[in-house]
């Protein structure tokens, strides 16, 4: 028969393993959360503030490669000059996010591989259609409707037909604060 000190010591022992078990456990899950979730997120800036000298790259590459793989006319081609307008810049940033989102998720899921054959009607699926609508909805959604946008007199570099228009200086006035309304 097992004495109280027996007792006491496999009690301890089991004791010391579940916490060590937990302590295991905790650094796992911990390992598992998204950087941001472990600190306080940084605050809010515009893309051109928080990019590094990769993160250009990749988006001038990008832009490179947008301007000859879509064979964009002379009217909607982008400006070599886009890194030096600011609102432009922000917009290519959000539209590189976004066709990469678009691009992953149609990789990922992929248009379904039944193909019809030569002068036969489109295979019957076993199973519906894989993907989404994401890459179709970025060309109508995102891609389209930004390239009229800076073709529009919203942004300066629309005056960029045969060399580069540089930003004004003109920096409109703040807001007037007065007309906030306090809570009193």
């Amino acid at each position: 028969m097992a004495t109280v000190e027996d007792l006491e010591a496999e009690l301890r022992g089991v004791q010391d393993a579940m916490v060590h078990a937990i302590t295991a456990l905790t650094a796992r899950v911990d390992a598992l959360a998204p950087p941001e979730e472990r600190g306080t997120p940084p605050p809010p800036a515009r893309w051109a503030d928080r990019a590094t000298p990769d993160d250009w790259q990749l988006l001038a590459d990008w832009v490179d490669d947008l301007n000859r793989s879509y064979s964009l006319t002379s009217h909607h081609r982008i400006h070599p000059c886009w890194p030096a307008h600011p609102g432009v810049v922000e917009e290519l940033a959000a539209a590189h996010h976004a066709w990469t989102a678009a691009t992953i998720s149609h990789a990922k899921n992929g248009p379904h591989p039944a193909e019809p054959a030569q002068d036969r009607k489109p295979a019957k699926p076993a199973r519906p259609a894989k993907g989404g609508p994401e890459y179709a909805a970025w060309h109508n959604h995102v891609l389209w409707p930004f390239l009229e946008r800076i073709r529009s007199d919203r942004y300066r570099i629309h005056l960029c037909k045969t060399g580069h228009s540089p930003e004004t200086t003109n920096i409109p006035d703040p807001t007037d604060r007065t007309a906030i309304p306090i809570a009193s």
